[in-house]
């Protein structure tokens, strides 16, 4: 009589076990997506600062270089260091604008196709009329 009652429980753990998987796994999409765009934009915030820092870090030790070796007062340091500041502004700007992943200037095109930024419209498409009363009546017939 204990083997019966036993494998009931037996079983019954078994479906509330497979009920929880089953709400842990309809849950999982969101917990992941929110943890992706998280991580994501840690990294951003990270590649951010990266390139702030190493700008300034190049155009301080290039600068430091040439005083020395051109035995010149804090000249090119100076020079140098506002290079390396505007190259990591650049960057960011490039990073924020999505178009820092094609090398140079531009924007990763399509040979076959113009390059069209976010803001522009493509002006195929005639305007919309506006919807309100006309000299028809209901019927569909002008008068």
């Amino acid at each position: 009589m204990k083997k019966g009652k036993s494998s009931r429980t037996l079983e019954d753990l078994d479906s509330r076990i497979r009920e929880a998987r089953d709400k842990v796994e309809d849950n999982r999409p969101a917990r992941e997506t929110q943890t992706k765009s998280m991580g994501s934009g840690l990294g951003f915030a990270f590649r951010v600062a990266s390139e702030l820092v190493g700008g300034l870090i190049f155009g301080v030790l290039v600068g430091l270089f040439l005083d020395n070796w051109l035995d010149t007062g804090p000249v090119f340091l100076l020079l140098f260091l506002v290079l390396g500041m505007s190259a990591g502004v650049w960057n960011v700007y490039r990073l924020s604008n999505r178009a820092g992943s094609a090398v140079g200037f531009g924007a990763v095109t399509d040979a076959h196709q113009p390059v069209r930024r976010q803001n522009e419209v493509e002006e195929t498409e005639p305007p919309a009329q506006e919807a309100g009363p006309t000299e028809e009546d209901p019927r569909g017939k002008p008068h």
